[in-house]
């Protein structure tokens, strides 16, 4: 298999899965480690972590890192069989401070990419910590612009406040969560339900805690609610709109190089250059006509003389009957 044929098959690999590709689904495709290797090498691909290459173009950034964490884990799987079967996708959740990493809440450190795990297991990757847990299914969810299933806001303070993390920091997650709408107060409070003395409260007092974050979760608007609700509403329609004038445009493109490659064809030309002619024609003729009569047509130079003559018969009989 040539490099141009390898390189292929691990494009539509990569085009499905964030621009990734896994040297066991490369493999399952016929092309081999030493191939994907050697295409790294010549910078034909670009080797995230091992057994994880990117294609040409992707964009490098944590999420993306993480997402090659997320691959290496089931490497002979597609990300979209693991996704879309919940049984798949929660053996291995994106958790701690990787999850408030995506979510985008907090200020923490980065310490590696954390992962709940189902079952036990290891990985050679000194970067990887798992954490081994019975995740609820309310307690995990797909991540809205990522893909990727992530522990939910509320269920990863928790987690990070299981770690130790300071109250101080834990206030931070939350102020964060609430302004950007990822945890409802009362989701928050079940969260933390009989463990309320790791924010600094007392235990079983979950009035303490809403005097805690009380400031962290903003008063509802009710103009913002409605304007929220008319948005996601229509949303659809201005989908549709969007599609409409997609293929609007498509048109107008193909209609507008037709019009081009026409104006090459000699005899087009000259008719479309008599149509003009004719059109600027007519137009003079409508300017000329007297305002007063909507039907009359410009006189020609006959007419005039026509004219001209019965004006002087009907002088002459006028000046004949005033003699009489």
């Amino acid at each position: 298999m040539s490099n141009a044929e390898s390189l292929e098959i691990i494009g539509d690999i990569a085009s499905q899965q964030w621009g990734l590709c896994t040297a066991k689904q490369a493999s399952n495709e016929g092309v081999t480690p030493l191939t994907l290797s050697r295409l790294g090498q010549k910078g034909s691909l670009v080797r995230i972590r091992h057994g994880v290459y990117a294609t040409i173009g992707t964009t490098i950034s944590p999420a993306l890192e993480v997402k090659a964490q997320w691959l290496a884990l089931q490497p002979e799987q597609m990300a979209a069989d693991r996704i879309h079967d919940p049984a798949l996708a929660s053996e291995a959740v994106i958790s701690h401070t990787t999850a408030a990493e995506l979510w985008g809440i907090g200020d923490l450190w980065p310490d590696g990419v954390h992962f709940t795990i189902s079952k036990r297991r290891q990985s050679r990757q000194p970067e990887v910590q798992f954490h081994r847990d019975q995740l609820k299914d309310h307690e995990w969810t797909l991540h809205p612009e990522h893909s990727l299933p992530v522990t939910t806001a509320a269920r990863t303070i928790v987690d990070l406040a299981r770690d130790g993390h300071e109250p101080d920091h834990l206030l931070d997650l939350i102020a964060d969560a609430g302004a950007r709408k990822l945890v409802q107060e009362q989701e928050l409070l079940a969260a933390f339900s009989g463990r309320e003395a790791l924010l600094g409260a007392t235990k079983g007092n979950q009035q303490d805690l809403q005097e805690l974050w009380k400031d962290c979760f903003p008063k509802d608007d009710p103009q913002e609610y409605v304007e929220e609700a008319v948005e996601k509403s229509l949303h659809p329609i201005f989908q549709q709109m969007d599609e409409l004038t997609r293929r609007v445009s498509v048109h107008s493109e193909v209609l507008n190089k037709a019009f081009e490659s026409m104006l090459g064809n000699s005899p087009v030309e000259d008719m479309l250059k008599k149509m003009q002619t004719d059109y600027v024609t007519a137009v003079n003729h409508v300017i000329q006509r007297p305002l007063g009569d909507p039907h009359a047509t410009t006189p020609t130079a006959k007419d005039e003389t026509r004219s001209d003559r019965l004006s002087v018969t009907r002088n002459s009989e006028a000046s004949r009957d005033e003699h009489q």
